[in-house]
């Protein structure tokens, strides 16, 4: 696969986007277009669809992908096999591992760590999101949700959550402060 004068690597996915040379620039998976971001330090960076949006300040690493319609902005850094796609938008925050934020999810300045998911209408603000916690439908502000953590229709704010699952029911939980009980130990 080459990128001769300008033309743009065909490739069967966006998975494939992650292997590509350096040296290639453009790439078309189906009829969408991808170009690598040039990153603040003026380096060659990830692959962002042309429907995507990417501010100059924002880094995005060589093997992390911007999909869809989602924004990245506000310095933003995006490292590893970070991910963000569909109408997604990351904003004054850093996602590092494999960490995917899809949908019309939300992170500002917060972590996305390893291999989470932040998904559906979620809002993730001041919060480290770690190993393995799948985010959806949630607000979480100013919390630590850790290693597989679920949660989905909740409303979080200033708690930890490691090793157990939480689920509101239709949005209408919320947790503030240390007050939180275990619903059930995930094996």
């Amino acid at each position: 696969m080459s990128n001769h004068a300008g033309l743009a690597t065909r490739v069967k996915d966006v998975e494939a986007l992650r292997d590509l040379d350096v040296l290639v620039r453009s790439a078309v998976v189906g009829n969408d277009l991808y170009i690598r971001h040039i990153n603040p330090v003026g380096t060659y960076g990830g692959f962002v669809a042309k429907t995507a949006k990417v501010t100059a300040d924002s880094f995005v690493g060589i093997r992390a992908l911007v999909l869809g319609r989602a924004v990245v902005i506000e310095g933003s850094n995006l490292t590893g096999k970070s991910t963000v796609k569909d109408y997604a938008k990351v904003i004054n925050s850093t996602l590092a591992g494999s960490p995917e934020v899809k949908e019309d999810a939300k992170v500002i300045k917060s972590q996305v760590l390893m291999e989470c998911v932040v998904a559906g209408n979620s809002v993730v603000v001041d919060s480290t999101i770690s190993f393995n916690a799948y985010v959806a439908g949630s607000l979480v502000e100013k919390s630590h949700i850790g290693e597989g953590r679920f949660l989905v229709d909740i409303s979080v704010k200033n708690n930890i959550f490691e090793g157990y699952v939480r689920k509101g029911s239709g949005g209408k939980s919320l947790v503030y402060g240390d007050l939180w009980t275990p619903l059930r130990r995930i094996e």
